[in-house]
């Protein structure tokens, strides 16, 4: 795999939080805007915090609780 530590950085980095499973569900639906790096970091993410890990499926249970930009306590890391 290329890239490695910039993946593992993004993963370290990224909080989970609606406001960052709203901008990983932008990279995939624009693909062409964005490089190889960002769309496998936004694929590994979404299947992460998406119900059964589905990419185009909904956040896991948080969904309901959390307003956008506010921490979802439902998807906290351990869960990656």
């Amino acid at each position: 795999m290329r890239h490695t530590e910039e993946l593992c950085r993004l993963i370290s980095d990224t909080p989970v939080s609606v406001k960052s499973w709203d901008r990983q569900k932008q990279v995939l639906s624009r693909l062409t805007e964005h490089d190889d790096i960002e769309i496998g970091f936004a694929m590994f993410f979404l299947n992460r915090t998406n119900r059964s890990g589905i990419l185009n499926g909904g956040i896991i249970e948080a969904e309901t609780k959390a307003v956008h930009g506010k921490s979802m306590p439902g998807l906290m890391p351990q869960n990656w």
